[in-house]
């Protein structure tokens, strides 16, 4: 199921990298794990992703957060089907350590608990070193599966 999820997660990476909406932002993260309820993905941080200092922006980070869980989401089900996105409800940061502009980031997102209409999940943004730069709690309400 691990191989499953993982193609899932890329599938829905590349669809949100040709769209036109805010969540372009996120094209050039690249899956590199997964399995139901867990993403691991990485992205260079590069000049668009950053702030005036040359590091990776706050909100690039919850941006990040948010779709990468929301991924994790998608991918949850051991049996291969999709859930859809549904809406965020809560999103919480701290950040830890900044990111400068040429570093490679890590991004893994995990659900904590999936109930019949929310899903608690975290994610963890480090750099190369191990170092803890974000952490993230995010809360979703649940899109449910697609209908036929």
């Amino acid at each position: 199921m691990a191989s499953s999820s993982v193609s899932m997660a890329k599938h829905l990476m590349q669809f949100l990298a040709k769209t036109k909406t805010f969540d372009r932002l996120t094209q050039k993260v690249c899956v590199v794990d997964g399995r139901p309820g867990h993403v691991k993905c990485e992205m260079m941080v590069e000049e668009e992703h950053c702030n005036q200092q040359g590091t990776l922006h706050g909100g690039m980070t919850a941006t990040l957060v948010d779709n990468i869980t929301t991924l994790a989401i998608m991918s949850s089900n051991e049996d291969g089907s999709v859930e859809l996105p549904g809406v965020s409800v809560d999103l919480n940061m701290s950040y830890l350590k900044a990111a400068p502009m040429g570093q490679t980031i890590t991004i893994t997102a995990d659900i904590l608990r999936k109930g019949k209409t929310l899903v608690f999940t975290t994610a963890q943004v480090s750099n190369s070193k191990g170092d803890i730069l974000a952490v993230g709690h995010h809360v979703k309400h649940m899109g449910g599966k697609p209908k036929s």
